[in-house]
């Protein structure tokens, strides 16, 4: 009684795991059986043969399954996983011939194999032989590379390098006004104000060198003198001694600059004003183990610090550009100061107030990643990683 096989797809899965590990080859097959009635052998197990035959219609490879069919009639299976009775499925040389398939199905799931059907394998099975190219059989070798034995001077019609342009400028740039431009300018161009709002009717603003800063207006009466270049409300023209302690120039006065500081001017009063209150309880120095160029220990250079942190630094939430981006009591220029004005603030701490017995960062560095600090128990200058939390207080220049 004759039965019906009915092969849908055979297709071939290569998988190779880099250089760790590689899976076995294999061809995925497929196919629909059918019983002598022609009707699906649904959900029955059954016996295959698998057979690899050459251009001659001889086996160079045979195996055996015992799958069951599925709700559909179709059976699965992998080619080269199953029972071996003849060959080694790996070794087929897949180039060197054409090659079928013969499909046999015993549908009493045994090896009496009553349904038969033979087709030829096409494009799709040589992928496995495309594996191939992963080795090379042999050394390879050339004998003119091998014995390659020269270098540059041996080369023929060479370029005189010495023509080529060693440093490219630009001159339509350097003849431009942005080739003036430097860190300072793109620092106080970010400070502009752009809006000028008052708070109260009779606000002003007046130039300081560097900034627009706002004087509040006065009461009745008082006359606006300039007093240490700052214009200042009076009750007779006459402008105050200034103290240290005394509030002043939107903070506390902090240091009197005396003869032979850097900032000192004859017949002049100058000094450092500190914010009233801390800017932070603990704040990082930032850009731990990278090295900022050109801070200073002395006196008169926390500006100059600070906006070289600002500019060399990435790190966002640093105790210097906490101090660069403040506006406090009508004034954005402060600064963190260096070390030697941070102990003119520990010298004078009682009478400027709010300062913590702890240390406070100053703007100078000590390392890649140490920064300075002075600590306001005893006044010892010391140094903190930078990347720990220090408290920080701002000052400006009066």
């Amino acid at each position: 009684m004759k039965k019906n096989l009915f092969l849908i797809l055979a297709t071939v899965l290569i998988t190779v795991s880099g250089v760790f590990a590689q899976a076995p080859e294999t061809m995925s097959y497929q196919a629909v059986v059918r019983n002598a009635s022609n009707e699906l052998a649904t959900n029955h197990p059954i016996g295959m043969q698998i057979s690899i035959l050459d251009g001659t219609e001889t086996a160079v490879f045979v195996e055996r399954h015992y799958p069951t069919t599925n709700a559909n009639g179709l059976v699965t299976i992998e080619i080269g996983t199953g029972t071996v009775i003849e060959g080694n499925f790996t070794g087929i040389e897949w180039k060197n011939d054409t090659y079928f398939v013969k499909t046999e199905i015993d549908l009493n799931g045994g090896a009496n194999y009553t349904i038969e059907g033979i087709s030829q394998l096409l494009s799709v099975p040589y992928a496995l032989h495309a594996k191939t190219a992963e080795t090379l059989s042999g050394d390879e070798q050339d004998p003119v590379f091998t014995a390659w034995d020269k270098d540059y001077e041996d080369l023929t019609n060479k370029p005189d390098l010495s023509v080529f342009i060693e440093t490219e400028t630009d001159p339509v740039f350097n003849s431009s006004v942005a080739a003036e431009i430097e860190a300072s300018d793109i620092l106080n161009w970010n400070n502009k104000l752009d809006n000028i709002e008052g708070s109260t009717e009779g606000d002003m603003l007046y130039w300081s060198g560097e900034e627009w800063i706002e004087v509040s207006a006065g009461d009745d009466y008082q006359v606006l003198t300039f007093c240490n270049g700052v214009p200042t409300w009076t009750s007779n023209g006459a402008c105050p001694h200034l103290a240290i302690g005394d509030n002043f120039g939107g903070g506390v006065v902090a240091y009197i600059f005396q003869s032979g500081d850097p900032d000192y001017v004859q017949g002049e009063v100058h000094g450092i004003i500190a914010a009233p209150n801390d800017q932070s309880s603990g704040i990082p120095w930032g850009c731990h183990g990278t090295g900022i160029t050109g801070t200073s220990d002395n006196l008169g250079t926390g500006p100059s610090n600070t906006l070289a942190i600002v500019i060399g630094c990435d790190d966002n939430n640093t105790a210097a550009k906490l101090c660069s981006n403040l506006v406090l009591n009508g004034y954005s220029d402060w600064f963190l100061p260096s070390r030697d004005e941070l102990q003119k603030l520990f010298q004078n701490k009682e009478v400027i107030g709010g300062f913590q017995n702890v240390s406070y960062w100053s703007s100078t560095q000590s390392s890649t990643t140490f920064a300075k600090v002075v600590n306001f128990e005893a006044g010892d200058n010391l140094t903190s990683s930078k990347s720990i939390d220090v408290r920080v207080r701002a000052i400006r220049y009066f």
